[in-house]
């Protein structure tokens, strides 16, 4: 699976993970990864750090991370059961038929398939 993150001036890193990633591994990366990058990029507290609705990224660990460093990362609350607005979702399709088009133009479908389901999103 891969996890990445842009914004609205540039596109952040993106970091290959092998398995789910759980609420440890979310306030790992959001805290080694993200924090960082955040603060080089916005270095006056601007940015508004903002992730989907997922129970990972809802659980208790992460809200109390995100508690802990409110001085260094503004994050956008959601509310239950509310509409997802991910800015990067669209991308995955963008990448996928790229990565196509690059790399497995002579391959048939059916290979492409282990890599990309319909909406274009990497399968792990």
């Amino acid at each position: 699976m891969i996890w990445a993150a842009i914004s609205w001036h540039s596109a952040g890193s993106s970091i290959s993970v092998s398995s789910q990633i759980t609420a440890r591994d979310y306030v790992n990366i959001v805290d080694n990864q993200v924090c960082p990058v955040i603060q080089m990029l916005f270095p006056n507290n601007y940015a508004i750090f903002q992730d989907e609705n997922l129970l990972t990224h809802t659980s208790r660990s992460v809200h109390s991370w995100f508690e802990e460093h409110e001085d260094a990362v503004q994050h956008l609350p959601w509310p239950g059961k509310s509409p997802d607005l991910n800015i990067i979702k669209p991308l995955w399709s963008v990448l996928g038929s790229r990565v196509r088009s690059r790399f497995l133009l002579h391959h048939p479908t059916s290979s492409w398939r282990m890599f990309f389901n319909k909406s274009g999103t990497v399968l792990h």
